[in-house]
């Protein structure tokens, strides 16, 4: 009897060692997948720096030409290509419509425009700088938009969180009507879902799959029935007819 009750008290002190060793496995095995992840971490590129001096424009840039030439843009080396060789040429002081179908590449082009990612090949020039050699200054255009004396009501300053759909800001703050004050005479680029928003443009660039299908004016590719745009259109007026569904 004496024996049973001591090899069941041991038996209860191994369970809880056993439990104890278990928890500290799993311990040990999610402290490593931490190391890895710092590890996978160091080795993404870093981004370019705030400020590149010997590629300071001149105080009067830009003049508001942008040239693409054969850019090719992806999100990571082991994803496929979302931009494929675009090359073209957004004349000074004209609106640019950029159409096209959902996956099109027209949100990543205007990613590149703005360098929220880097191009794999290619470039972009404005008034012929590589616009990746060069760095924006934040808050001019903070003071443009008249946000900066907002932010500078926060001692975060610009690290300041913003709240989704901007719920922080007034209305009037969120509406930022500056964009026509600052557009005006000025190269205007727009991602259209709705082809209304393009069609007084001087310029319509179709984008399919990650390349240029056609890039001219809206009469001109109004005037051939069989380009992409008339086709776009002919699916938006269907869409309002409620015949089909968005296309995007």
């Amino acid at each position: 009897m004496r024996l049973a009750g001591l090899a069941a008290t041991y038996g209860l002190n191994l369970n809880v060692f056993q439990a104890w060793v278990i928890w500290n496995l799993c311990n040990v095995e999610n402290k490593m997948i931490s190391v890895e992840r710092i590890l996978q971490f160091s080795d993404v590129p870093s981004e370019a720096p705030l400020i590149i001096e010997k590629s300071r424009p001149k105080p009067d840039w830009p003049l508001q030409r942008i040239e693409v030439k054969d850019l090719h843009m992806q999100y990571s080396p082991d994803l496929p290509r979302v931009l494929k060789g675009i090359t073209c040429t957004f004349p000074e002081g004209k609106k640019i419509g950029v159409v096209g179908r959902t996956g099109s590449g027209k949100s990543t082009l205007i990613q590149a425009l703005f360098r929220v990612v880097e191009p794999s090949e290619g470039c972009i020039l404005i008034d012929g700088i590589d616009i990746s050699k060069i760095d924006q200054d934040i808050w001019e255009v903070m003071h443009k938009c008249h946000l900066a004396d907002i932010v500078k009501q926060d001692p975060r300053l610009l690290d300041a969180p913003v709240a989704e759909d901007g719920e922080n800001l007034s209305v009037g703050q969120r509406q930022i009507k500056t964009i026509r004050e600052e557009t005006n005479g000025c190269t205007v680029i727009t991602v259209a879902h709705r082809i209304p928003t393009v069609i007084d443009n001087d310029l319509v660039l179709v984008l399919g799959e990650g390349k240029i299908l056609e890039f001219d004016t809206p009469n001109q590719l109004l005037s051939n029935s069989s380009s992409a745009f008339s086709n776009l259109v002919a699916e938006f007026q269907e869409i309002i007819q409620g015949v089909t569904t968005p296309w995007g």
